[in-house]
């Protein structure tokens, strides 16, 4: 429970803290490009090739936190708080049909919803 609330917290705050340094870059390399031009293709050059990394981090990062709810998920446990888990009581499938597979499991206690991947589901 705890591991999944770190890595969704750094999910949440991740985009946003890479969208301001790339915009402090581009601050500090419209600031140079004046005095030194070779290093303010250089700093435009390293920045978007760090968006690579940049990315792929993310993309890690969100990886792991549908990892540690289908876990919780799995164990009938909410990944947030740790209460038991029920099945969304306003969506009903037919036992045994497709539909089933895709309801989504809402917590007792603090009321988030997960999809059957992991992701949250905003309620």
């Amino acid at each position: 429970m705890l591991p999944y609330r770190i890595v969704r917290w750094i999910n949440e705050i991740y985009p946003v803290t890479v969208l301001f340094l790339y915009i402090g870059l581009a601050a500090l390399t419209f600031a140079i490009c004046f005095l030194m031009p070779p290093a303010a293709i250089m700093s435009l050059i390293v920045a978007i090739f760090a968006l690579i990394p940049a990315v792929t981090a993310w993309r890690l990062l969100k990886f792991s936190e549908h990892w540690l709810a289908r876990t919780a998920i799995r164990a009938d446990r909410c990944p947030e708080c740790g209460y038991e888990l029920a099945q969304d009581p306003d969506r009903e499938a037919a036992p045994g049909s497709e539909d089933e597979d895709q309801l989504c499991p809402c917590c007792l206690g603090c009321g988030a919803a997960f999809t059957p991947d992991g992701s949250r589901v905003l309620t």
